[in-house]
């Protein structure tokens, strides 16, 4: 019980207090503009993140390639599992998949990662937000919206910064120092703002059936544990990088997801929000004790 309060008092809750910080921003009515802030996080922040972090830095390739698929794997089993969940439960695909399928592994578990484990953990991380954030602007938004422009993949910075990245890191090229320095002070926006976004889309968000909202938050946790336990010895992390796959494995549902659903499935943004909420809520207790007993 000991160790249970001391990971909860050193690792969670600095995340908790960015996120409350954004939850009152939200209750107090100051200025925030989600729109603005999720832009900057999507054409800025992911984008400066990526390229800072992984190019130019020594790290293990081949797990952090391996955990760029494990990350990957574990979307499309998520999102196989939960499209039959949904057809035996008869929710609507184009609310829930999305949502239920995608983890918050950039807002929530990359601060958790690097708190825990510092540099190392950052970038292992990294390659669970490169699958996660690839898909939702990606699948994940043609989910939601029903349609899919080709536009929308070859405007989106991420993808870039993806492929450059990638680029980068097998020719073992660097940017000029300059240029680092730059991505380094943007990098800088990223998780403070994650952080603050989920808050002030906590406070502002508009609830719907808790009963269902719970019911959802908990199967996403069951599955995520199931998930995560069975591809553990399939990837066989060790050290840092198992760390990583397991608290990345347990984060709760994408806030970020909440977007696509406000904007093409409105009538069911409530219901989603709820859901977020929960699992966002869950976590409080999942990660002290994972890390605890099981990390």
């Amino acid at each position: 019980m000991e160790h249970l309060f001391y990971h909860l008092i050193n690792i969670i809750l600095p995340v908790l207090l960015c996120i409350f910080v954004g939850f009152l921003l939200g209750k107090f009515n100051k200025p925030f503009d989600t729109k603005v802030v999720t832009s900057l996080m999507a054409n800025v922040g992911y984008p400066s993140l990526i390229l800072a972090h992984l190019v130019g830095r020594t790290i293990d390739l081949d797990i952090f390639f391996k955990m760029l698929l494990s990350g990957v794997w574990i979307i499309l089993a998520f999102v196989a599992i939960t499209a039959i969940f949904l057809k035996l439960v008869k929710l609507p695909i184009r609310t829930y998949l999305n949502p239920l399928s995608l983890s918050n592994v950039g807002n929530t578990g990359l601060p958790i990662c690097a708190l825990v484990y510092g540099p190392k953990g950052l970038i292992y991380g990294l390659a669970f937000v490169v699958a996660v954030t690839v898909f939702n602007f990606t699948i994940g938004r043609w989910i939601s919206s029903g349609s899919f422009t080709l536009k929308q993949l070859l405007t989106s910075p991420v993808i870039y910064s993806v492929v450059i990245s990638v680029v980068m890191l097998l020719t073992g090229t660097h940017f000029p120092k300059p240029i680092a320095s730059g991505l380094d002070i943007l990098s800088g926006l990223a998780i403070p703002l994650m952080l603050l976004t989920l808050g002030h889309s906590l406070s502002t968000m508009k609830l719907g059936n808790m009963k269902l909202g719970t019911g959802l938050a908990i199967y996403h946790l069951v599955v995520a544990i199931i998930l995560t336990w069975v591809s553990l010895p399939i990837f066989g992390f060790q050290g840092v990088a198992r760390g990583v796959f397991i608290l990345e494995g347990l984060m709760p549902v994408a806030a970020s997801t909440y977007l696509w659903v406000s904007i093409y499935r409105k009538e069911d943004a409530p219901s989603v929000a709820s859901v977020i909420l929960v699992s966002t809520l869950m976590t409080i207790l999942v990660v002290p004790v994972a890390l605890t007993y099981w990390v």
